[in-house]
C-alpha cells in the first residue's frame, strides 16, 4: 500500500487537524472511531491496516497497536 498523501491531505479527508494526524503517526493512539475513516482516506481496507490474522482474532487493542505501527511506517514513505 503506497499512497503519496501528505499529513494535511489525510487529516482533511478524515476530519481531524494535521497536528492530530501527525500525533498518530508519532505514536499517539488512534481513536477507534477514526480507524475506518483512516482506512478509507488511505484507500486501504481494515485488513490492510491491521492484518488478516488479527481481524480473524478480533483483538481490537492488538489491532490498534498494529495500526499505530503502520502509521509509523507510513510516515517513512
Amino acid at each position: 500500500m503506497k499512497n503519496h498523501f501528505t499529513q494535511v491531505e489525510v487529516a482533511k479527508k478524515i476530519g481531524v487537524s494535521s497536528s492530530t494526524y501527525r500525533d498518530w503517526e508519532y505514536g499517539r493512539k488512534v481513536p477507534a472511531n477514526y480507524i475506518q475513516s483512516l482506512a478509507e482516506a488511505l484507500n486501504a481496507s481494515l485488513e490492510d491496516l491491521i492484518g488478516k490474522k488479527n481481524k480473524e482474532a478480533g483483538d481490537m487493542n492488538h489491532a490498534i497497536s498494529l495500526i499505530e505501527k503502520g502509521l509509523s511506517l507510513l510516515k517513512k514513505m
